[in-house]
């Protein structure tokens, strides 16, 4: 199984993380990973660590400017992965990746209401939820 992640950027959830992709661990052929910090970092030391092959999709900034994200996005899906797991993020980066999704039939594993801890923020690692639709960022 393919399954690309996404978000996650500020995610720092690291039991979260370990305790997701363990889920997957057996099914898993390959791992598509942006290299943002956050999620990114955690999930190839986590990677690594179970032995599971990955791939990082780079956002091109220098390149595109504003248009790198979506670019990634696209890229992420074009590799046709089997699912593609949703982290804490950007609200309008996930409801663009999501209508993605949901245009290319690929199946969501929506995790964005884990719990992670944001210096100076209200979402914290066992606080209160953010309102619907809120991003603590």
């Amino acid at each position: 199984m393919r399954v690309a992640v996404y978000g996650g950027r500020h995610f720092n959830n690291v039991a979260a993380i370990y305790e997701a992709l363990y889920q997957l661990v057996d099914e898993l052929d390959d791992l598509l990973l942006t290299d943002e910090p956050g999620a990114g970092t955690l999930l190839v030391q986590c990677a690594n660590s179970l032995r599971v092959p990955y791939r990082i999709i780079t956002a091109q900034w220098l390149l595109h400017g504003q248009e790198a994200e979506m670019r990634r996005r696209r890229e992420l899906i074009n590799c046709k992965p089997d699912m593609v797991m949703l982290l804490p993020g950007d609200y309008d980066d996930t409801v663009a990746m999501t209508h993605l999704c949901s245009a290319a039939d690929i199946p969501i594993w929506d995790l964005t209401q884990l719990p992670f801890a944001l210096l100076s923020g209200r979402h914290q690692l066992g606080g209160t939820e953010p309102e619907p639709h809120e991003t603590p960022f």
